[in-house]
């Protein structure tokens, strides 16, 4: 087996460990008996790390590009798909946890540490992007660092109004990056 095959198969795992815990909490919300007050803003969030899941998973093909594939550089691609896995698994309330009774509590409590994990994988996303070639600030480069700002913003600030607004632009920065920016199934780009 090829570094490329072997550095694939593990970063498939972490990267569907973490597209399992959020469809796994999807239908944990789903099947509840018991009523729980919606909110858009983790449900937002949780539509972003799920497309970024699934874009980092096709960006991998990227891999076989990248020489030389240094110690430094895998881990660090390893660190991305943790990141990936850790927001996964914290952005929406589990079985496990316990369901609240309001998204948007749970959120306060544990999602926002979801997204404080994502704004980590998009900071090294960047330094993954730059160590490959990509010019600071250009399209991948420049939407990780945004990306990486609104969740700053998300994590970092209490005051709601500022939250969403962070949210909405996030997602709005993801839905680009899926149709003009990141990698797609059938092209080999960057993350």
């Amino acid at each position: 087996m090829s570094e490329f095959e072997l550095t694939t198969i593990i970063l498939s795992f972490i990267v569907g460990f973490g597209v399992t815990g959020i469809l796994t909490s999807i239908v944990a919300l789903a099947r509840s008996g018991e009523p729980i007050r919606l909110d858009w803003m983790p449900l937002a969030w949780t539509l972003g790390i799920f497309i970024d899941q699934v874009q980092f998973w096709f960006g991998v093909m990227f891999l076989q590009q990248v020489r030389p594939l240094t110690g430094a550089y895998f881990w660090m691609v390893i660190l991305a798909a943790c990141l990936l896995f850790l927001a996964g698994g914290l952005i929406l309330p589990s079985e496990r946890r316990g369901l609240p009774a309001d998204l948007l509590d749970d959120f306060d409590r544990f999602g926002r540490r979801a997204v404080a994990a994502y704004g980590a994988f998009c900071l090294v996303a960047f330094g993954l992007n730059l160590y490959a070639g990509v010019v600071p600030f250009s399209g991948p480069t420049g939407v990780n660092l945004a990306l990486a700002v609104c969740s700053g913003v998300t994590y970092g600030v209490r005051h709601r109004p500022l939250q969403r607004a962070a949210t909405v632009l996030a997602l709005g920065l993801i839905v680009f990056a899926v149709l003009f920016v990141s990698s797609r199934p059938g092209a080999v780009d960057l993350v």
